[in-house]
């Protein structure tokens, strides 16, 4: 399964443009949105990201910068996983949105895929204040072994890390046109661009 990761769209139009050559070249199976797809708005920007990726199959969490409403729009379409699971292939991703990661109980799944905008603490997570990820979700991560997380948030922490048997991806801010092509099959393979 090829998976085009994308967060931290903040409305911008490099990354509507960038989600739009991405969808035609690297012809995913999936598009992981990790969250921060507006800044603060509009709704109508979530509807546009909506039909920039034509007939991919669509997971979304809410970011910090993305409002209530957008979270709606993403229900309504049918892509948010916020505080969800859903099987793709014979993968089960959770989602979770927001900053910072919501409480959630998640039991032992094979094959967990984690969405989060948020990364774990310590895991591509680097900024000016320092590590800013979330202690939570380490904890979450040390107990459930995913065998993949893919967050956002921290802009300039753009990275892929193996630990634990878990690939941590953050795939770096889209409106800065940053993604990640994360091929998941036999073992993870992932391009940063």
């Amino acid at each position: 399964m090829k998976i085009l990761a994308m967060s931290d769209l903040h409305s911008s139009e490099n990354a509507l443009t960038l989600l739009k050559e991405r969808v035609q070249r690297d012809r995913p199976d999936l598009l992981v949105l990790a969250g921060d797809i507006t800044q603060f708005g509009p709704e109508s920007y979530v509807r546009a990201v909506l039909d920039a990726r034509g007939d991919v199959e669509t997971l979304a969490v809410p970011g910090n910068c993305d409002p209530s409403s957008i979270e709606s729009v993403m229900v309504e379409a049918g892509v948010s996983i916020h505080q969800q699971f859903r099987p793709v292939e014979k993968y089960t991703f959770v989602g979770l949105g927001g900053s910072p990661p919501p409480l959630m109980e998640i039991p032992d799944i094979p094959d967990l895929i984690i969405v989060s905008h948020v990364p774990p603490k310590g895991y591509n997570d680097l900024s000016v204040r320092g590590h800013s990820g979330s202690e939570r979700l380490l904890n979450m991560v040390k107990r459930l072994h995913p065998i993949l997380v893919i967050s956002g948030h921290i802009h300039e922490s753009q990275g892929a890390k193996k630990d634990m048997g878990t690939l941590f991806v953050n795939p770096g801010a889209a409106m800065d046109r940053h993604y990640a092509v994360i091929e998941v099959g036999e073992g993870i393979r992932v391009e940063l661009r």
